[in-house]
């Protein structure tokens, strides 16, 4: 179990934040999924190439033809850095929401998982604390630097890990408590496992199965919002190798007042911004790569769909403003569509249908409507106006990836599959919980790290 092993250690943060790129990625883009592509949980691994995540894809840079040229990774350099989006994918989204400060949640809070994981999965991190008023459902676990208060029902389904203090009215923890400071309920609340506090800590209202252990926990912030990525790097790499002009895509294509349907053929793509006052609809086929060098800003419906098989990565320098409803992603494989936005604004205040990854570390994010996501969500902040919802695909943990298996590293962050764990200043196979970064699991059998509880 993850929480005897946390109890008494230092934790490590998130894998997330690392300023690299790009490219392309495919848990679920083929053939075989030994090594780095098995993903347990919310995916197969079934569809086209291997998810190995250990090849190279040097020669794919060449020009359009040698980018298309079948689904092996993309390899780019920034600042004399080499990564692949598959790695950068799987190293930043490991927990369904992550946020650089604290998050106060007024209306219903859901976090879980699709496609049957083993547990409910689904984790939240967050650098601060977590204030919920209203009924709090995790289906993984729940880590916070700061306070988590809840004066409504809590439930969670592996663990609660809380730099500080636990306030809780009613609910349920499937396995342990983890708390550095006091940790009071004050209302009916089940312990599966054990209420884990430091010798000082004053315990009590809680019926835990293993009672309170007292010890020495030390929490970290989850998520590495200290080095954010740098976004407008992507884009200026990618200004200097995008394919507009082989496809006949002009740069300033999504900028106008006309209805836009286009659909982007395999290859890597510029565009000034998108500002648009029409209907934007752009659909992708095989590996696409989007950069916008500005703002993305829509007054009318915008839709970012990946055709079956495609893959789909954005970079954004600037602000994402979604006036209008919006659709992102595919539901059915919420693995392949990624967004990162460099701006310090998301905002989005009508209906908005997400299945991708979206990264906005820098950014406020804010959703006026209700907000149910399939995917994973890192941002600055948050702030909900309605009911919040995100169910976890696990799938992005098995995205291919160009990353040597035995590269260099000083903790696990630098790593992941299909060799997760930092051990010895070497990326290896993972061999206990406590090689994986928060908040995985190390499966034995394949040595990786996975989101859930493995029996």
């Amino acid at each position: 179990m993850r929480s005897s092993l946390l109890f008494g250690l230092l934790l490590t943060s998130c894998q997330c934040g690392v300023p690299v790129a790009v490219g392309d990625g495919g848990a679920n883009a083929g053939g075989t999924a030994t090594d780095g592509g098995n993903v347990t949980g919310g995916g197969n691994a079934t569809g086209g190439g291997t998810a190995n995540g250990g090849g190279s894809g040097a020669d794919l840079d060449a020009g359009l033809m040698d980018f298309c040229r079948g689904n092996a990774p993309v390899p780019v350099t920034i600042g004399g850095s080499t990564i692949c989006s598959g790695d950068l994918g799987k190293r930043t989204f490991t927990f369904a929401f992550c946020s650089c400060q604290g998050v106060t949640a007024n209306n219903q809070f859901r976090i879980g998982s699709i496609g049957g994981a083993r547990d409910g999965g689904g984790s939240v991190g967050i650098n601060g604390a977590f204030v919920g008023s209203n009924n709090t459902v995790v289906g993984g676990t729940i880590w916070a630097s700061g306070n988590v208060t809840s004066s409504n029902n809590l439930t969670v389904g592996r663990d609660v890990v809380c730099g500080q203090n636990v306030s809780v009215a009613t609910g349920a923890v499937g396995r342990d408590v983890v708390v550095v400071g006091n940790a009071n309920a004050s209302g009916t609340f089940q312990v599966g496992g054990a209420v884990r506090a430091s010798q000082a800590s004053m315990v009590s209202g809680f019926t835990s199965a293993g009672g309170t252990v007292r010890g020495t926990p030390l929490v970290a912030a989850p998520c590495d919002c200290s080095s954010p990525l740098d976004v407008g790097s992507i884009v200026t790499f990618f200004a200097g190798v995008s394919d507009n002009t082989a496809r006949g895509v002009s740069p300033t294509a999504l900028v106008g007042t006309a209805n836009v349907n286009l659909t982007l053929e395999c290859g890597r793509y510029f565009f000034q911004g998108i500002n648009s006052t029409g209907t934007v609809r752009l659909r992708t086929r095989d590996r696409v790569v989007i950069v916008i060098d500005g703002d993305v800003v829509t007054s009318n419906s915008f839709e970012l769909v990946p055709d079956p098989g495609s893959q789909v990565d954005v970079f954004i320098r600037g602000n994402l403003t979604l006036s209008n409803n919006a659709t992102l992603g595919d539901p059915a494989r919420p693995w392949a569509t990624r967004l990162y936005v460099g701006g310090t604004q998301v905002n989005a205040s009508n209906s908005l249908s997400v299945s991708a990854n979206l990264y906005a570390g820098r950014a406020a994010f804010s959703a006026n409507n209700t907000f149910d996501m399939r995917g994973a969500l890192f941002v600055g902040s948050l702030a909900a106006a309605n009911s919040f919802t995100v169910n976890y695909d696990d799938a992005i943990l098995g995205l291919d990836g160009c990353a040597p298996s035995d590269a260099g590293c000083s903790s696990c962050r630098q790593c992941a599959n299909p060799t997760p764990a930092c051990r010895g200043g070497s990326c290896g196979r993972c061999q206990t919980d406590a090689d994986c970064c928060p908040p995985l699991s190390c499966e034995p059998v394949s040595g990786q790290c996975v989101e859930g509880i493995i029996q």
